[in-house]
């Protein structure tokens, strides 16, 4: 008898609103949970290991300056470090040469190799690329609170900081850095 007490009510399994109910909780939490991240990067086999590319972010910018900073990243497996090239889009002209990451109270400062500088409409166009160990990219990923800064001739030129998303990107690439971490 308690048995047919604890079945017996409206949402019984046999209840086509328990199906609905289940269902809807189904893709709700599919949708939560579960990201598409090949949206986020390309993987490519070759013969010397799996080329990932994580694909461009624009996630930094100095407001004051009204810069924008659009980066990507490209990481083999059978490499150690990452290669960052990164854009920088500014009224102001500089001749940048440096590059710095600050992770928890430690500053990772980087020589940037110039691909090209030219001018787009109103604005110089910097892009660059350096190479940076894959373990301090992933750190950086781990920051709430992280800053990238530019320097020219050893002095600090442009500090970029994230935008509001910050916290959703870096979610993402650390799913797409733990899935490189699994196939190294």
């Amino acid at each position: 008898m308690e048995n047919d007490l604890f079945c017996s009510g409206t949402y019984s399994y046999k209840s086509p609103i328990f199906y609905l109910l289940t269902l809807l909780f189904y893709f709700v939490s599919l949708g939560v949970s579960a990201q598409n991240l090949k949206k986020y990067y390309t993987s490519n086999i070759q013969d010397n290991g799996v080329l990932y590319f994580i694909h461009p972010d624009s996630k930094f910018a100095n407001k004051k300056l009204n810069s924008e900073f659009v980066y990507d990243i490209t990481y083999n497996t059978k490499q150690s470090t990452g290669t960052f090239n990164f854009s920088y889009f500014d009224k102001n002209q500089y001749h940048l040469d440096r590059i710095a990451f600050f992770i928890k109270d430690s500053k990772y400062c980087f020589e940037i190799k110039k691909i090209f500088i030219e001018m787009r409409k109103s604005k110089w166009y910097y892009r660059y690329s350096v190479k940076i160990p894959f373990e301090q990219l992933k750190l950086f990923y781990h920051q709430e609170n992280p800053k990238i800064v530019l320097y020219r001739k050893n002095r600090q030129a442009i500090e970029l900081i994230p935008r509001n998303s910050w916290k959703k990107n870096s979610d993402i690439v650390k799913k797409i850095f733990a899935i490189i971490s699994y196939n190294k």
